[in-house]
């Protein structure tokens, strides 16, 4: 997604969703500036577009609780392992 910016009636970009989001933290870019990207209608708030879009991908969803036996062996220990008798 390239990002344009209207900041002090001069259009500049195109930046990267997260070179955006920098920029606005380090306070080269406003969240009150202008921006739009292609497929929104019309020119949004900065924050807008930065707030609407996560700064990371979502975590995995949790492992699940059976393990399968061959990650049970690995894990046994000597303990684990008794001869008879």
């Amino acid at each position: 997604m390239e990002i344009y910016v209207t900041k002090n009636d001069n259009r500049i970009g195109p930046f990267s969703m997260e070179q955006a989001r920098q920029m606005t933290a380090s306070g080269e870019l406003s969240p009150t500036d202008l921006a739009w990207y292609q497929g929104v209608p019309d020119w949004v708030a900065l924050s807008t577009l930065i707030r609407d879009q996560p700064s990371v991908p979502p975590p995995p969803p949790p492992a699940t609780a059976s393990r399968s036996q061959s990650t049970r062996r690995a894990e046994l220990t000597a303990d684990d392992v008794r001869a008879p008798g």
